[in-house]
């Protein structure tokens, strides 16, 4: 384990000595995450959606690409972390769906390879395939105060978008990049909920294993730095 730990740090380093270095910052509507659910050590009725309806965020991405002569087609490594808020969830369960407002987020970061193809225009296409994980929350404090936390330890993201230089000068260029982005996860959480009764105030708390998707479509801005340009 150690030796790939020190084989990965060497790699990363090496990188960030000798790569062209793209840094990106977009603003992204998340139009659905859905989780689906299966409650632990229930037998009945243990299965269940949460659908987030939409969510607002950032991301930022760090690209280090390989090599020192330009090409039309460059690679190398890629990492990103993003996070989003929203405010309502639709929760259904024993084929009932109830929506909740609230307050939660979703958080997310990975790393994977990176390409991106570049045409006469300046064009770039750019395609990321990520391994990370998302971290997502919600709580509501009506009636019943409800908490729900879900861990997506192996979370896959797919990023796929174009940039669009409009500034090229030597040793730097600034354009602008949008695109969409699809996760697929999975992992675990817990369901909490305290409420009221004439006794005292109740807790309960269940977990769950889980399986996780949503549909993300970004725009922002993207700036290369290096010796390496767009302008071929």
């Amino acid at each position: 384990m150690k030796k790939i730990l020190l084989a990965v740090g060497l790699m990363f380093a090496s990188v960030c000595a000798f790569a062209n270095i793209e840094l990106d910052e977009n603003l992204y509507g998340n139009l659905g995450k859905t989780i689906a659910y299966k409650m632990y050590d229930v037998t009945d009725d243990n299965e269940g959606t949460l659908t987030a309806p939409f969510a607002f965020g950032s991301e930022t991405d760090a690209n280090f690409y390989f090599g020192s002569g330009a090409g039309k087609f460059d690679a190398g490594l890629g990492i990103y972390v993003n996070m989003d808020f929203f405010s309502k969830t639709e929760a259904k369960f024993s084929g009932i769906t109830n929506t909740v407002t609230g307050s939660g987020f979703n958080l997310g970061a990975g790393i994977g390879p990176v390409f991106r193809i570049t045409f006469a225009n300046p064009f770039s296409l750019y395609i990321r395939p990520a391994l990370g994980f998302n971290l997502y929350y919600f709580e509501a404090d009506n009636e019943t105060k409800q908490k729900f936390t879900e861990f997506d330890l192996f979370n896959i993201n797919l990023n796929i978008g174009g940039r669009s230089w409009i500034l090229n000068v030597d040793g730097f260029h600034l354009g602008i990049d949008y695109g969409f982005m699809v996760d697929l996860g999975a992992g675990f959480g817990t369901a909490r909920s305290t409420y009221k009764t004439t006794y005292g105030t109740n807790e309960e708390s269940q977990g769950f294993g889980a399986g996780a998707a949503d549909f993300k479509i970004y725009a922002g801005l993207c700036l290369n730095f290096g010796d390496r340009g767009f302008d071929r």
